[in-house]
């Protein structure tokens, strides 16, 4: 099934009750697709997802610079230090 946009507008609801019955519904500006409206368990990735993917990649990416960070607090310059980590 297919809508244009104010159409959407006006009947959202009874559109949401269409795709959660499992009947895709095409929502179109000037006749031009633009979005789809499906069932929840049919879609083919969730916001969760997507958000988990991105908390995984930033992950990894933190975990593999980790070895590249000095454990000691003169490893940036060349004060000395005291033995509570202020410099001398």
């Amino acid at each position: 099934m297919q809508v244009n946009i104010l159409e959407a507008k006006n009947r959202l609801s009874e559109l949401v009750k269409t795709a959660a019955a499992g009947e895709e519904v095409i929502i179109a500006n000037r006749g031009k697709p633009v979005a789809k409206l499906v069932k929840a368990e049919e879609s083919s990735i969730s916001g969760r997802d997507v958000e988990r993917s991105e908390i995984d990649r930033r992950l990894a990416a933190y975990l593999a610079d980790i070895d590249r960070i000095p454990d000691r607090p003169d490893a940036f310059d060349p004060l000395e230090w005291d033995e509570w980590g202020l410099p001398k």
